[in-house]
């Protein structure tokens, strides 16, 4: 924006009245990596001005309802002034804009809802007057006034929208300006990217009204011929016109506006390096790519012995921990044995983000898990959601060793694009020497010496590189290893959605969705229940070895709550052998249990005024949870829950006893003023149980008569 401080919002003010303009900007769809969350599923948004210019409002539309989860943070942030933060944003969520971000617009909708405001004022974020915001079943809305993001007629100002969740340093898991995933794990750090550049570039909106061009030169102290819109004062190779259309705050009277030692011309502003003259970088950032070294020095060959591109980070170190370090697993600092860190390909353009390592892995058809980092964890790239590209901060990469043998991970810092591959080389010699091996030997016995294993690419220290039997030099084909795969039957117990309501037998339909489906859910497993007895089953032909994950999935009803998906983490399990039907265990949906014990048993009586454990509604004096344990009932009223009577033997206690679920025993206390303690005979089941309720046991036990007092009692307790 340009400084037109209070001006700005006095143009909007006292303009003409204008058309309201809307414009719109969609988003794909089923990206988020994180997890299964339609309602953070942004479908597109659409910016709306109203034709009085002063207020701006932005409609969130989701793929799911944000008023059925009832849960989720909603952001935007905003370019609207010269400078910004490349650094934080107004919640100090990882979440940060390269251009700089000036505001931060951000919303909750659980609960009671509010859209908080802030400016950045160059050191600190300030509050700004509250927005409004609505939700439906589909959608966010919020408004702020104009004045609030310094806004001014003609402008372009750019923004991202953001869905997150409700934890402090959850970060963009969804992002308007990233048509995959963008973030691997919830906190994992996200930055939009500059006006066209990719993958994530910031998107724009332009203001109605005529850009005040005469302000903005005046301010930098230019008039007359020095003003004019075709004149470069500053000879920096971009005339005045140009540096008020770019509205990133260059100084028309300054031919270098960031003092990084290129001119504002110099630096295009594209993200690529094409030479001095055209180098990509941000006129108003001496340090675009964040380095420790400023634009100047990396293109002008101080900062190293070679031209370094001032767009893209240059990183001392990069390792790759993973399951596979030793001695111990995931070792950050590229200081495992074998060495877990990367070199580099070379000092030109397009070798000095490029990173190899060849590591070999000694047992065939074998799961490996792994990420990259700049030497410490405080820098890391992991799986975006996008096959083949890493994200900072992302999750596990998980990969297969299908036959043993020397392996390449490959990453380039700059594109985030990541491989791992069996290398072929170029000739026996390197070949040995990658393996540490002398010609004309045979190190694994199997018939191969070490020059023929070179022209199979088969792993001279296993005699059976891809595990299946055949030794390398009977295997026509040493590196291929059989597929795997076996029926997998899935089954869930829908008693408890049943009963609440949202599942109904006969009509809805239940199915299994996940990886193994690419989250389709028309598609995925449906689910069946033969016997009626409540569990669902469906079965599925999984590829794979045996011992790795099948990948994350869950249970969906079609038009069920929560957008149709079970709440609660994904589920996954290993696969099991190759050829053998794997039965999973009966689950519930979502993973909520039928009430048992008291919670059950007092579901079965309507209308008491008192539910409660403690709760007495029948006014009998005897507790809920009392009569629970001995099988009398809330509603009406109850003599004794322990009748004595007399019998041969003496006196002859009977009670009813849950069957399962409760303990009980018989105790004594000589004068109340001592312990109760247990005795004096151990309770036997009655023979007579007539009328006895459902889940009970009517139990007795016959205490002698003696001269002495005695104290008994019968005490229960749920387990």
């Amino acid at each position: 924006m340009k400084p037109h401080h209070l001006l700005a919002a006095l143009c909007l003010a006292s303009g003409a009245a204008l058309a309201q303009t809307t414009q719109n900007y969609p988003d794909t769809t089923g990206e988020i990596a994180v997890g299964s969350f339609p309602h953070l599923d942004i479908t597109s948004v659409d910016v709306t001005l109203d034709a009085a210019g002063e207020n701006i409002t932005f409609k969130i539309n989701l793929n799911g309802s944000p008023v059925d989860t009832n849960w989720g943070k909603y952001m935007i942030g905003i370019r609207s002034n010269p400078g910004g933060t490349t650094t934080g944003s107004g919640w100090g969520r990882p979440i940060t804009m390269a251009g700089g971000m000036t505001h931060w617009i951000g919303c909750y909708v659980d609960g009671s809802m509010g859209a908080e405001v802030y400016a950045y004022n160059g050191s600190i974020w300030t509050s700004r007057p509250a927005g409004t915001i609505s939700k439906d079943a589909s959608s966010v809305t919020v408004s702020t006034i104009t004045a609030s993001l310094n806004l001014s007629p003609g402008e372009v100002f750019s923004f991202d929208v953001y869905a997150s969740g409700g934890g402090d340093h959850d970060s963009a898991v969804e992002a308007l300006s990233s048509a995959t995933a963008s973030v691997g794990i919830w906190d994992a750090a996200y930055v939009t990217g500059l006006v066209g550049s990719t993958p994530r570039p910031a998107l724009t909106f332009t203001m109605p009204g005529t850009p005040d061009y005469a302000t903005w030169i005046a301010f930098y102290g230019l008039f007359d011929a020095d003003a004019l819109p075709g004149n470069d004062y500053d000879l920096d190779g971009l005339t005045n016109q140009q540096e008020f259309d770019l509205d990133i705050g260059l100084d028309p009277a300054l031919a270098d506006s960031d003092d990084d030692g290129l001119k504002d011309g110099e630096e295009t502003l594209d993200g690529q390096y094409v030479d001095a003259t055209h180098t990509g970088s941000n006129p108003m950032n001496p340090d675009s790519d964040g380095d420790g070294a400023t634009d100047g020095d990396e293109v002008k060959q101080v900062a190293a012995a070679y031209v370094r591109d001032p767009n893209h980070y240059n990183y001392v170190k990069i390792a790759v921990p993973g399951t596979f370090n030793l001695p111990a697993a995931w070792d950050a600092t590229g200081a495992s044995v074998p060495g877990n860190e990367m070199s580099v390909a070379g000092t030109g353009l397009a070798q000095q983000f490029q990173y190899s390592l060849d590591h070999r892995f000694a047992v065939p058809k074998s799961p490996i898990s792994h990420k990259f980092t700049a030497g410490t964890w405080d820098v890391n790239w992991g799986a975006s959601g996008t096959a083949g590209v890493a994200s900072q901060g992302g999750g596990n990469i998980d990969h297969i060793v299908a036959a043993s043998g020397i392996y390449r991970f490959a990453f380039n810092t700059a594109t985030r694009a990541y491989s791992f591959t069996r290398p072929s080389f170029a000739d026996a010699t390197a070949y040995l020497a990658a393996y540490g091996l002398a010609t004309g030997a045979d190190e694994d016995s199997d018939g191969l010496n070490n020059e023929a294993e070179f022209t199979a690419n088969s792993d001279p220290y296993n005699a059976d590189s891809d595990g299946d039997g055949l030794a390398d030099d009977a295997d026509p084909e040493p590196l291929v290893v059989a597929p795997e795969s076996r029926e997998v039957v899935f089954q869930v117990n829908m008693a408890v959605a049943i009963s609440e309501g949202y599942f109904t037998p006969g009509t809805s339909v239940v199915r299994v969705i996940g990886q193994f489906a690419g989250w389709n859910t028309s598609g995925g497993v449906v689910l069946s229940d033969a016997d009626a007895d409540g569990i669902y089953t469906g079965s599925y032909t999984a590829g794979g070895f045996e011992g790795i994950s099948f990948g994350n999935y869950k249970f969906f009803i079609n038009g069920g709550p929560d957008g149709g998906y079970e709440s609660g983490a994904d589920r996954s399990f290993n696969l099991g052998p190759d050829g053998v039907q794997q039965l999973l265990p009966v689950v519930y949906y979502s993973n909520i249990l039928p009430p048992v014990g008291f919670t059950a048993w007092i579901a079965t009586f309507d209308g008491l005024a008192d539910p409660s454990r403690d709760g007495d509604p029948d006014g009998d004096g005897i507790s809920n949870e009392t009569e629970f344990l001995f099988g009398t009932s809330p509603a009406t009223g109850n003599g004794a829950v322990v009748t004595l009577s007399n019998g041969s033997g003496g006196l002859v206690l009977r009670w009813l006893q849950r069957s399962g679920g409760a303990t009980y025993t018989l105790q004594e206390n000589a004068d109340l003023a001592g312990e109760w303690t247990t005795g004096p005979v151990t309770p036997a089941t009655a023979t007579d149980q007539d009328g006895v309720p459902a889940d009970y046991t009517r139990m007795e036990a016959v205490i002698p008569t003696t001269s002495s007092r005695n104290l008994v009692r019968v005490n229960g307790t749920e387990n």
